[in-house]
């Protein structure tokens, strides 16, 4: 929040235990937090005060927003057990604008430039917010000393511009949005650049989007479950096209499933990061195709108006397709059961180590008061469960396909105790992490695979895509009805306890890790793990790579590797089998255990073979 109109933001948190167990001893301050540093991204640390007069809460949701449209951000602060806050901040301020849209248009980017040119700012529109918050639409900027701003534009996702020049300061913008209809009136006549021959290096119209769309996901940085949902509509919307103009010339089809691509890229990655990256390179390959962006006319029955029309309609289901997609993917309904763990800290703090554990990336370490956790890791797709499949059977409460429960259900059993000895098995010995597998390498599998005949590549692309979906609603769905943990959780949890070897040996603790030979010792008074060729504190073991933003019990990795594998081997008539045993190990990553491998490998050869059955059908 930028308290001051500086330009520059200052952190405020309202804090709390979890779980809360007492009221008051569980509450904590509101604070507030000022950038010290923006090399290699901001850095927090330096307090600058707690509000004064507020009582210590149980915070559980915080917000800010320019309530009385004054310039000054209040924020509101909600709490178990207490009630509902209005911050205003005090002392002087700098100059600024608030930016209000006529609509809400979450995707929509506003920038706001100096009258120099020398300092921009941009803010993104956004459905939700923190924990339990949702922002005001309304964008506050400060401006500092400028008292006017160069300029105000507001980019849309669907490719419009909205620009103010040389706007006065210390006053609420209101921008009108146009609708998506008023462009079309400045649609150009033809959908065709003029003088221009396509460039499409030999392939098929169908693995020139399937790749333009890995290029804009990887781009975008968006998660494996909405990586493997995006890749789904995009091909869905290729195959429609491509089967409303079956009976069309090839520059006819090549038009049609080109618009209705691009289009639903466009929506799609504005709900990601990077957008004006995105953006451009979207309508780089557009009008290398000889397509003109601005052609957006949906009435009528060329190509590109059909095209338009099926992107609209894809576009339309994506709203109620069980993927929060107003809510940028988010679930406001998962409470994690354990409350965050700090991963350059030492120790363990999991309540309950049966369950899965988010991580946080960073801390803040304001003066005079103990490390609070940032950057943390919330369940990314944990409502994709019930996200729609294409081949999968209906489930309105449990998973589509159920692996069971995980056998961690113990912390202090053997079998608890043997998975983590695994995984430190796996990632003692210094090399290369195995490569890492995601939807977005499983579908350029799929372009080396196509042949360049259309009809067989856009089956390809959507038997492929359609098992990668099915594969992420599946497992996201086990892993909500379960929430088993990762190995990061579980390693620190048992060392931090002690070892469970030895009675006779100091830190003995039936909940503890068992000491082996060579891997877990006792060594320099704690229980060191020989990790990556070197020893290092078991309650400050980290997996060789990062530990993915969800927990445990169905190794991701695998089950897309044998969905997708096994469809894309019975579409090309080649094997995967290489490829499949590459990224079904997902134990030398140290971010599963052996029976979350094996769980991920059932659960994707099903997937695999519900695809196969409904493509032949």
């Amino acid at each position: 929040v930028d308290l001051g109109n500086s330009g520059s933001s200052d952190l405020v948190l309202a804090t709390g235990g979890i779980p809360v167990t007492n009221l008051k001893k569980d509450a904590g301050p509101v604070k507030v937090v000022a950038p010290i540093s923006d090399q290699g991204g901001t850095q927090y640390g330096v307090a600058k005060g707690v509000a004064p007069g507020v009582p210590r809460l149980n915070g559980r949701g915080l917000a800010a927003a320019d309530v009385d449209n004054d310039g000054r951000m209040e924020i509101a602060v909600n709490s178990i057990g207490g009630k509902l806050l209005l911050l205003k901040p005090t002392g002087k301020i700098g100059h600024w604008l608030d930016v209000r849209l006529s609509r809400f248009t979450p995707g929509a980017v506003v920038t706001v430039v100096s009258p120099s040119g020398k300092a921009t700012q941009s803010q993104e529109v956004r459905a939700g917010g923190s924990y339990l918050s949702s922002e005001d639409q309304q964008l506050h900027f400060g401006l500092g000393f400028d008292t006017r701003a160069g300029s105000v534009s507001v980019r849309y996702p669907w490719g419009g511009e909205s620009v103010l020049r040389n706007v006065r300061a210390d006053q609420v913008v209101a921008i009108k949005v146009p609708r998506q209809r008023a462009v079309h009136a400045a649609a150009p006549a033809s959908y065709r650049l003029p003088a221009c021959t396509p460039a499409t290096g030999g392939r098929s119209i169908a693995t020139v989007w399937d790749e333009t769309a890995v290029d804009a996901l990887r781009s975008g940085g968006a998660s494996e479950p909405v990586q493997a949902r995006d890749l789904f509509d995009v091909s869905s919307a290729m195959w429609d096209a491509w089967k409303a103009r079956a009976g069309d010339s090839a520059s006819g089809r090549d038009a049609a499933i080109s618009y209705a691509a691009y289009r639903v890229l466009v929506w799609d990655a504005s709900f990601d990061s990077n957008l004006s990256r995105t953006f451009a390179l979207l309508t780089r390959e557009l009008r290398a195709l000889c397509y003109s962006p601005d052609f957006s006319i949906r009435a009528g029955n060329s190509p590109a108006t059909v095209g338009n029309r099926i992107a609209a309609a894809a576009i339309a289901a994506g709203r109620h397709d069980g993927s929060n997609e107003s809510l940028h993917y988010a679930d406001p309904t998962f409470t994690s059961q354990n409350q965050p763990l700090i991963v350059h800290a030492a120790g363990s703090t999991v309540e309950n180590a049966a369950f899965w554990q988010p991580l946080a990336l960073g801390a803040i370490q304001p003066h005079s008061l103990a490390a609070v956790p940032a950057d943390v890791q919330s369940f990314a797709g944990a409502e994709w469960g019930h996200v729609r499949s294409f081949a999968l059977p209906r489930s309105r409460r449990g998973p589509p396909i159920d692996p069971g429960a995980s056998p961690l259900q113990d912390p202090s059993s053997a079998a608890y105790k043997r998975a983590a000895v695994a995984v430190l098995r796996e990632t003692s010995a210094d090399g290369a992490a195995p490569r890492a597998w995601s939807p977005l390498t499983w579908n350029s599998l799929a372009a080396h695979g196509a042949t360049g005949d259309l009809a067989k590549d856009i089956r390809l692309y959507l038997g492929v895509d359609g098992a990668l979906n099915d594969a992420a609603v599946a497992a996201w769905g086990a892993k909500r009805l379960y929430q088993p943990p990762r190995p990061i959780s579980m390693i620190r949890y048992l060392a931090f306890q002690g070892q469970s070897s030895d009675r006779k040996q100091p830190h003995y603790s039936a909940d503890g890790l068992p000491l082996v030979p060579g891997l877990v010792e006792l060594r320099d008074g704690k229980v060191d793990v020989l990790s990556r060729g070197r020893w290092v504190d078991g309650a400050a073991w980290s997996p060789p790579v990062a530990t993915p933003p969800s927990p445990g019990g169905v190794a991701e990795g695998t089950a897309f590797a044998y969905a997708a594998g096994r469809v894309l081997a019975a579409l090309t008539g080649r094997s995967y089998a290489h490829q499949m045993r590459q990224s079904a190990d997902p134990v030398a990553d140290g971010i599963d255990v052996p029976s979350d491998v094996t769980a991920g490998r059932s659960l994707g050869k099903q997937v695999a073979a519900l695809v196969l059955r409904k493509l032949r059908g």
